[in-house]
């Protein structure tokens, strides 16, 4: 540990002794605890929200736009009046509802990550 980080507290030594257990490089001289926002930020809440639009959107992909055709004019103007017409004035849980015609699931986004679930096949490629 380099002798200005000994200096900057004891958080700051602490985490010098722990990032190369956690990191594969550690740059000597840096501030990476203080600057590594996806580990010391609210990054954890942000990751989540993205994995739930991953799921919507990989579930609208499959169930209606790889089904009914990427370029059929009814899914585009069926998105259009279900989703983004809307926008953010209703529940996103419900505009993906009326647009698939069913409930989401996560199906399509466990077969995309590689994952097995039960009784459903994989989406053809």
């Amino acid at each position: 540990m380099p002798g200005s980080q000994a200096r900057a507290g004891p958080t700051l030594a602490v985490g010098w002794q722990l990032l190369p257990r956690s990191l594969s490089a550690c740059v000597p001289g840096t501030h990476l605890p203080a600057t590594f926002g996806r580990l010391a930020g609210s990054y954890n809440a942000q990751s989540y929200g993205y994995l739930c639009s991953e799921v919507y959107s990989t579930d609208t992909f499959h169930t209606r736009f790889k089904q009914e055709g990427v370029l059929s004019g009814k899914v585009a103007m069926d998105y259009r009046s279900c989703i983004l017409r809307p926008g953010g004035s209703e529940d996103a849980k419900g505009m993906v509802k009326l647009f698939l015609g069913c409930d989401p699931t996560q199906d399509a986004f466990l077969l995309s990550k590689g994952l097995q679930v039960e009784g459903c096949k994989p989406p053809a490629c």
